[in-house]
């Protein structure tokens, strides 16, 4: 039987990622080098000329044009953080290779720091996955399903009235042969008609074809795409494995993933940060070796958000 391509990529080993940043300067190398390229540019001049000193255990930056002065973790993820840039290297290497997902707790663990901080290393670096997914439009045929996210909360109500469900969209875009290309895991406020309007002029190019099942708040979609759609409930399952095949194998990988990893979380403030999550890691498995480089870019570029802003 011959191996899934994709499934079998040797990606980037614990040892490769050891020998490449293991020390502060092999670190600090690689976020200048994403920030600003050959040469240092200076932020408010763009001259490209400087001198650098050390100031609390920092590299200053200062322009010889403007005098201005930066420094290196200035305007990325990392502004502001008192852990060491190889505590973070390593949290983007654990959460960007995981097969699944990993929980706050176990970078705890990993990382040897308190778990407050592991939480908000992790909410951290998923807000910059979400930023680098936000703007991605799927096209072409797309399978869309509905689906809620959580359970009762002690004391709370059940079923879909519950106040820790989050309801939320789930789209997969195929290519000629219905094979998955891009994934889309969205929170939505509700499924109704507008809701899903809204979502799909901000998420699905015009005159792509969305495959869904006969849920009414699916005809939202009808404004810009062509629209087909099933009623499960008359469908073999040959059909289903047809026209669904990919969104339900998605949704039932997704749920396993986080009742597997996670023993809790508030569904309705961070879901879509670990929806992100795995939006990134699906959306770029072509090449399992680039996606720590391409997390680590993203954090890079990603603006400085504080614990207020994501807790």
């Amino acid at each position: 039987m011959s191996k899934y391509a994709i499934q079998f990529q040797k990606g980037l080993s614990i040892f490769e990622f050891n020998s490449l940043f293991s020390t502060r300067e092999q670190c600090e190398e690689k976020v200048f080098k994403l920030k600003w390229g050959d040469h240092f540019t200076c932020p408010k001049c763009g001259h490209h000329h400087f001198t650098s000193f050390q100031r609390e255990k920092r590299t200053i930056y200062q322009c010889h044009s403007c005098k201005g002065q930066t420094s290196l973790l200035v305007g990325t993820i990392f502004q502001g953080t008192h852990l060491p840039l190889t505590f973070w290297f390593t949290a983007i290497y654990l959460i960007g290779t995981a097969k699944t997902s990993i929980s706050s707790l176990d970078l705890h663990r990993k990382l040897g720091i308190n778990h407050k901080s592991a939480h908000l290393l992790l909410q951290k670096i998923m807000q910059t996955m979400h930023v680098a997914e936000k703007n991605r439009k799927l096209r072409g045929r797309i399978e869309m399903d509905d689906a809620y996210l959580g359970g009762k909360l002690k004391g709370g109500t059940s079923g879909r009235g519950s106040e820790n469900k989050q309801p939320f969209i789930a789209a997969v875009q195929t290519d000629e042969k219905k094979r998955p290309l891009y994934l889309k895991l969205d929170p939505v406020k509700t499924f109704s008609i507008e809701e899903v309007k809204l979502w799909t002029k901000e998420h699905i190019h015009p005159g792509s074809h969305v495959v869904s099942d006969a849920l009414s708040c699916f005809s939202g979609v009808e404004d810009s795409c062509t629209h087909e759609k099933h009623t499960a409930s008359k469908m073999t399952e040959e059909e289903k494995e047809t026209h669904f095949k990919w969104v339900n194998t998605v949704l039932a990988n997704i749920k396993t993933s986080l009742a597997g990893t996670f023993h809790s979380f508030e569904c309705h403030k961070y879901s879509h940060r670990y929806f992100a999550s795995i939006v990134y890691r699906f959306n770029r498995r072509w090449d399992l070796s680039r996606i720590f480089f391409d997390l680590c870019g993203s954090c890079v570029k990603s603006p400085p958000c504080t614990a207020r802003q994501l807790l």
